[in-house]
């Protein structure tokens, strides 16, 4: 592959921490982002952002004129673009596309509601813009000053991993040189609610593949990875963290809540097979289990399926950081950094996994040198994506 796509920022706004080192050294350390909350009604685990000051990326009195998705999506992408060392006359050409599950739903619910009580004439037209699902790309590029290709991607849960997925593509198709992608999600009480209500959400002791899980903890917050051409990053000197190896997708809809292994196998390989590596060159796999009783049994059987011999194991990050549909990101983004600093995501020993998969699981945070490792992401309805990310660049 002539000129790759590299990752050359990160900025993290999560559960485990507001910053790209806070977030990994929590990985490192297997500490949960998880707890228990009253902040969205009955007290129940989330893993809601923590450590996050507004103040040091947004006027506050403007802060409070947003929904936190917004807030957390310029915060991630400026972290990103200050790590990647972005000059300010390159941004005006950059593009962001947002990934995001459900937006500022808050503040749908609330417009709805007034609508409905009130009528439509009490609406304030001040309000409306924080409404629609675009609310977070366009406010983060005014803040950011960004003007390139400017987009909101939503596919439930794979949201995240389809924003890096377009804005690959879009570079590779010479439409910009650059692309900030961010996924993002808030935690409500509406959000919650629903997910409680529908029986997915899950109890204090649910894990992603144990045995007597319940359900997924629900989580929030943003993550960012500044892509550009290998050529752009290199002209500019830039320090290439990762690079896009090669991505699969497939669609294996079965029905409107299932999941299919033979779907996910078929993105993995085609992933694989766009990079030119096989698993056995795999240092270790991200998983999208979450605690769910249908997303981890499925999952697991993709990898007693995919695996045979090879030496890789997997990890699900979302054990520490919950759910949230724009997760694909954050665990992209959580993936590289921790590279760069001899860490890979880790399983807790003491649990009482599904049989099967507990020989398959990572249960080491240490790791010398990380060259390359598969992303995977799956959503309700069989959306399936599949990454390669290579850690270990040389030019």
């Amino acid at each position: 592959m002539t000129d790759q796509i590299a990752i050359t920022g990160i900025g993290i706004v999560s559960s485990l921490g507001s910053d790209v080192d806070t977030a990994v050294q929590a990985t490192a350390e297997r500490k949960t982002g998880l707890a228990e909350t009253d902040r969205f009604g009955p007290e129940r685990r989330l893993g809601a952002v923590q450590g996050f000051d507004v103040a040091d990326y947004l006027n506050p009195k403007k802060a409070r004129r947003m929904d936190p998705i917004n807030c957390y999506t310029i915060a991630a992408g400026s972290q990103a673009l200050a790590h990647a060392a972005l000059p300010s006359d390159l941004r005006r050409d950059c593009g962001l596309l947002v990934g995001t599950g459900f937006s500022g739903l808050s503040s749908v619910v609330e417009h709805q509601k007034k609508f409905l009580r009130d009528g439509i004439k009490t609406l304030s037209p001040a309000h409306f813009p924080t409404t629609v699902y675009n609310a977070s790309a366009g406010l983060a590029a005014i803040e950011l000053g960004v003007a390139g290709p400017n987009s909101t991607i939503t596919g439930v849960d794979v949201s995240g991993e389809y924003a890096l997925v377009y804005a690959s593509m879009m570079l590779r198709q010479g439409l910009a040189e650059r692309i900030l992608v961010v996924g993002a999600d808030e935690l409500s009480s509406a959000l919650v609610e629903a997910f409680h209500d529908m029986g997915l959400a899950g109890g204090k002791d649910s894990y992603p593949f144990a045995r007597r899980r319940s359900g997924f903890a629900l989580g929030e917050g943003a993550a960012a990875l500044l892509l550009e051409t290998e050529r752009a990053a290199l002209e500019r000197g830039a320090k290439i963290l990762g690079t896009i190896e090669g991505i699969g997708l497939r669609s294996s809809a079965k029905d409107a809540f299932g999941h299919d292994s033979d779907g996910a196998v078929a993105a993995i390989d085609q992933a694989l097979t766009r990079a030119g590596c096989e698993l056995a060159d795999i240092d270790w796999i991200s998983s999208p289990a979450n605690g769910g009783k249908n997303q981890d049994r499925s999952d697991a059987e993709v990898w007693r399926q995919a695996l045979g011999d090879a030496s890789a194991r997997v990890s699900a990050i979302k054990a520490y950081t919950g759910e949230f549909a724009a997760s694909g990101v954050l665990r992209l983004a959580l993936g590289i950094a921790c590279a760069q600093r001899g860490v890979v995501p880790a399983m807790n020993e003491g649990v009482d996994y599904d049989e099967g998969i507990a020989s398959l699981l990572n249960y080491s945070t240490e790791r010398e040198r990380v060259s390359r490792f598969l992303h995977h992401g799956s959503g309700v309805g069989g959306s399936h994506v599949s990454v390669v990310v290579g850690c270990g660049y040389a030019a």
